[in-house]
């Protein structure tokens, strides 16, 4: 499986969608600050996993490509991933269907606080898995139609956030 950037084949509609997770006061282990959510779909024309993977980045860092946390979210029942992944092990499917950090990607020390954030910011907001599953189909019609992705993987954080700032103003 191989993994493509939201943002790189939809950089307008990223910009005009894109969560932020702010923290007022230190929660979970997490410093005060905004927190960008960092959407990654699967580009395998044959995978239907329809999960989203997150990289969680501070917005006022000097490097702004750090990445606070890796969290792999699935949005559908524990049943589908029975079915798709034909996995026997019952505590495979209840992962794909949650929100858990990636073992393979990487994490800072705020990792699982920001996990805890994530998981509460989904709990109250149910829009949130709404947008997830409608940007999975976009990329998934994309990739149907052979369209390319528009930027680059070089394409940072800052001119991402920056653009999106001169959008707001």
């Amino acid at each position: 499986m191989s993994i493509e950037c939201f943002a790189h084949r939809f950089p307008e509609v990223a910009r005009n969608e894109a969560h932020v997770m702010a923290t007022p006061k230190p929660v979970c282990g997490v410093p005060v600050g905004a927190y960008f959510l960092r959407e990654y779909y699967c580009d395998d024309l044959h995978c239907d996993c329809r999960r989203v993977i997150l990289r969680i980045s501070p917005t006022e860092k000097s490097d702004p490509d750090t990445i606070s946390a890796s969290i792999t979210y699935g949005w559908e029942r524990v049943s589908y991933y029975k079915k798709w992944t034909r996995n026997p092990d019952p505590a495979a499917w209840r992962d794909m269907a949650s929100a858990q950090l990636d073992p393979l990607l990487e994490q800072s020390e705020h990792a699982e606080g920001l996990l805890k954030m994530f998981k509460a910011v989904l709990d109250r907001d149910r829009t949130l898995i709404a947008l997830f599953r409608r940007h999975y189909k976009m990329v998934r019609d994309s990739l149907k139609t052979g369209a390319t992705p528009i930027r680059t993987f070089s394409d940072s954080l800052a001119e991402f956030l920056q653009s999106r700032a001169k959008g707001l103003d």
